[in-house]
Formats: structure tokens, C-alpha cells, sequence
């Protein structure tokens, strides 16, 4: 794997008929390559990941989409209509069925939410998926997911910490430089590798009359995070029935895969890799170091 620092992606848009909008992607485009999809965070967007991406550009033709609610994309998003995430996983699967099919399948990957995505893409069956990788992939205790498929569900927005923040989260500055000045002085971004925050800021803001403001809304991310009604470990089942090669990468720090959680993928026989000294937010911390070890997953 090279590094091709001048290999800058493009923004795209496809129309997904009948779902109301258009899919925003970046795209690293290397045709005679085998196509590789990277599906972000809830509450990201595809530019965060570019210092990530952009190595194993020389090897795949790379496409990142910002899901619906996120980034540039202009699909529908009412948060009173979401309980899981099955919406993410019909709009990539419209998306990647349109295109001409690989010979030798998709590579899907993804991060956090991206991750559990991914994998419910592959579970569906309709995309031949023969790489899967997943980094930090949102797997929840069980009894989150009952109450979230119950009436119970909106309590989740209440109970979980990280659903309350988001809907707080401020989402207007008066501009670009404020903006990445009052995201720098947080803890939470300081980790981050030089670079990536300006990334992230590229598409995570638009210009709405004079002001900037997060193209993922709170109300929105917060659903997001509220929306536990998928089955992870029935789609990990039913990958694993298939010649899908799967491949998990579990943090150090703050994962979203527990101990329990690991437990079951080893009893599944689910190939891991351990991240020391790294959070739930690898990607953006530790970029390059990350793409080197994905790389040897992807081939």
C-alpha cells in the first residue's frame, strides 16, 4: 500500500429512485481497481475520513457516501420516524445495485454505525459482499434493542448519555472559522489527528442563509443513536453463512464492542484484531496507522 498524497476525491451524486433525494459520495476513483465502500459514524460524514481513505486509494477504487441525514446528501430525514437502522442499509443497497456488479464481489467497510450498516448490507444477501470490514461496529446489549423495538422506544433518546448530548448539541456558528475554533477547544476533537477536524468540518457544515450549520441536525443524530432495533448478531449469523471473510477491529478505549460482545464474535469464530492505546475514534486519531492494518484485511 502507497500513499498518494495527491490523490484528492470528488464529491458525486446519485439519485436513488423513489426515496426522495440523492446520495452525496466522495469518490477516489481508480476504475481498474476493485471498488471498496466505506460507510462513516453517525453524526459524521465521508471527508472526515480522508486522511484514513486516502492510502488505500492507490489500491481500490474507493467510494464514501454521506448517509442519509448526514453531510451532502439530501435524502429525508424526520426523526420521529426512525427506529433502527435498516433505512442506512436499504439506501446503500439501492445505491450499490444500480452500479455494475464486481466479478470478484464488494468490499464494504465501515466505522461505528457505518460498521453495523455494512454488515445489515451483507446480511440482506441482495449485494454479493466478500470483504467485510468492521471497525468499532455499534454492537448493543440485548435488552437495548427490545425496548427500542417496543412503544418504549422513544425512552431510549432519554436513557442513552450520548442520544441526550447530541440533541443538545449546538448547530448554528455565524461562520466557517468559528466554528473549527470552538470545535478545537474541546477535549473530544483533541486526539484527533492535525487535519482531520478541518476535514470533518468540509462537509459536517453548511452555508444556510448567513450562517453555518451541521448538516447532520442534533434532533437527527440523536435519533440516530436512539435507533437500536436491528438484529446485529442475527446478521452476523447470517453472513457468516455465506462466503463473506469478516474481520473486526475493536478499540482499546470507549469501544462499542464490549466485553459480552466479544465474547460472542470468538464463539462465532469472527476474526478480531485489538487496537491498544486507541478510542472508538481510531479512524480519526490514528489514520494512516489504521489504513495499514485494514489494508491487509481488504486484499
Amino acid at each position: 500500500m502507497s500513499n498518494p498524497a495527491n490523490k484528492a476525491p470528488t464529491h458525486e451524486h446519485a439519485a436513488l429512485a423513489g426515496r426522495g433525494g440523492t446520495l452525496a459520495l466522495r469518490r477516489w476513483e481508480n476504475p481498474a481497481n476493485s471498488p471498496l465502500l466505506f460507510v462513516h459514524a453517525t453524526g459524521m460524514c465521508a471527508s472526515v475520513y480522508k486522511q484514513f481513505l486516502t492510502p488505500l486509494a492507490e489500491d481500490y477504487d474507493i467510494t464514501a457516501p454521506d448517509m442519509r441525514g448526514h453531510g451532502r446528501t439530501s435524502l429525508p430525514a424526520d426523526p420521529s420516524t426512525l427506529r433502527n437502522w435498516h433505512i442506512y442499509a436499504e439506501d446503500l443497497e439501492q445505491y450499490l445495485l444500480s452500479l455494475p456488479q464486481p466479478k470478484d464481489g464488494w468490499r464494504l467497510m465501515g466505522h461505528s454505525m457505518g460498521a453495523a450498516t455494512s454488515l445489515l448490507v451483507a446480511a440482506r444477501g441482495k449485494v454479493r459482499v466478500t470483504r467485510l470490514v468492521l471497525i468499532e461496529p455499534v454492537i448493543i446489549p440485548d435488552w437495548t434493542r427490545w425496548i427500542a423495538m417496543s412503544p418504549l422506544q422513544p425512552v431510549l433518546r432519554k436513557m442513552f448519555p450520548i442520544a441526550k448530548q447530541a440533541a443538545q448539541r449546538r448547530a448554528t456558528w455565524p461562520d466557517r472559522t468559528t466554528a473549527l475554533e470552538t470545535y478545537g477547544r474541546k477535549g473530544f476533537f483533541r486526539r484527533w489527528a492535525p487535519g482531520v477536524l478541518e476535514d470533518y468540518l468540509e462537509d459536517g457544515l453548511q452555508t444556510q442563509e448567513d450562517e453555518m450549520r451541521l448538516s447532520c441536525a442534533p434532533a437527527w443524530e440523536s435519533a440516530t443513536f436512539a435507533a437500536q432495533g436491528q438484529n446485529v448478531w442475527s446478521a452476523f449469523d447470517t453472513v457468516q453463512g455465506s462466503a463473506t471473510q469478516v474481520h473486526v477491529f475493536i478499540a482499546e478505549h470507549e469501544s462499542t464492542v464490549m466485553a459480552q460482545a466479544r465474547d460472542r464474535l470468538a464463539a462465532r469464530g469472527i476474526n478480531t484484531t485489538f487496537l491498544p492505546d486507541s478510542s472508538h475514534l481510531v479512524p480519526m486519531e490514528k489514520p494512516d496507522r489504521l489504513a495499514t492494518l485494514v489494508a491487509k484485511q481488504l486484499a
